[in-house]
């Protein structure tokens, strides 16, 4: 079986890998980005959008906690209004 490390010598093996890499890279990213756009709604959504990313990416919180506070942030807004 030929590992990524020998596709990897070939010029042209590589260059189509990179080429699938960045493909399935933009991929994700429009399929992240697209659900993106339709939860947040109002400015609740996008404050805890933004504060559960900086939690994420700067802080290496838990996601569980983050799926935890965001419950608790639809509990406690659905009571305020």
């Amino acid at each position: 079986m030929l590992g990524a490390s020998c596709l990897r010598r070939a010029p042209r093996t590589a260059a189509l890998l990179d080429g699938v890499s960045v493909g399935a890279l933009v991929l994700m990213a429009g399929l992240t980005c697209q659900p993106g756009q339709t939860a947040i709604m109002d400015v609740p959504s996008a404050v805890l959008a933004v504060v559960g990313a900086i939690l994420l990416l700067k802080l290496s919180v838990n996601p569980t906690w983050l799926i935890l506070l965001g419950a608790a942030s639809g509990v406690l807004t659905k009571v305020v209004r």
